[in-house]
């Protein structure tokens, strides 16, 4: 498994979110406007933070994280194992 480099210390960008949660880069872009639903049942819209120099959205990695578990917990992942 490849380190997934983080930007200013605490943002991710979206393909390397996609690729810890075992989704396309265009699901993530999708969490931004939709949504993911929670385990609770309740939707979080993902908060994008800024770009980096290509363009890429950032996000918080801790708002990272919390969509990351709640796909592994709901079992819509594919990733085996989540590093984040």
């Amino acid at each position: 498994m490849q380190a997934v480099p983080l930007v200013d210390g605490h943002l991710i960008t979206a393909p390397d979110l996609a690729r810890l949660a075992g989704k396309s880069a265009k699901t993530v872009y999708a969490w931004t406007s939709r949504g993911v639903k929670l385990p609770d049942g309740t939707r979080f819209v993902l908060p994008v933070q800024g770009l980096d120099h290509r363009g890429n959205k950032l996000f918080d990695l801790v708002d990272a994280q919390r969509v990351v578990h709640a796909v592994t917990v709901r079992g819509t992942s594919r990733a085996t194992t989540v590093a984040a």
